[in-house]
């Protein structure tokens, strides 16, 4: 698929009936299953009514943007957030774990430093009822990320952070 989603079916063929948006620029790099919709996250940025999803967007079962996800401008306004875990829990909130700086030009950003998850709305706004999780990865040569999270049965939160080696070692 030119936009960089494509579903397969149990066959393993190519899904011709899931059409997501053409004009994607960038990756995909964290799908999760909201119902029948899909919220993918990455590096893309795309157009739709002549508003810019960029790094986030909520797609139905065919793959068309679904309407009433209110990014705004996403993930990443003057600095890049990478998205590196998703989670849909029961009632629709949606889990994200990565670094970010920003999110619909809200700074989420406690004393310069990035949550590492953070939890949105069903209709893309935050959560500001979840605690924001925090760690200062300044000092590391690359991020200290949770590369993934998931929910346990019991509703409870697993993640992981890969810790990487201090810049001064």
């Amino acid at each position: 698929n030119a936009a960089g989603i494509a579903r397969l079916l149990e066959s393993g063929n190519m899904d011709g009936t899931f059409l997501p948006p053409s004009n994607f620029t960038g990756f995909v790099s964290a799908m999760a299953r909201s119902g029948n919709d899909i919220i993918a996250t990455g590096t893309f940025t795309h157009v739709v009514n002549g508003i810019a999803r960029k790094s986030i967007t909520r797609l139905t079962n065919n793959g068309n943007v679904a309407p009433g996800f209110n990014v705004g401008t996403g993930f990443g306004i003057s600095q890049p957030s990478r998205v590196t875990g998703l989670a849909v829990q029961a009632d629709g909130r949606i889990l994200v774990a990565g670094v970010f700086n920003f999110y619909n030009t809200v700074n989420l950003r406690n004393a310069g430093v990035p949550p590492i998850v953070f939890r949105l709305l069903s209709n893309g706004l935050v959560d500001n009822s979840f605690p924001f999780i925090f760690k200062d990865t300044r000092q590391y040569v690359t991020d200290s990320l949770p590369y993934n999270l998931t929910l346990q049965a019991d509703g409870n939160i697993l993640f992981f952070i890969c810790e990487n080696h201090p810049v001064n070692t």
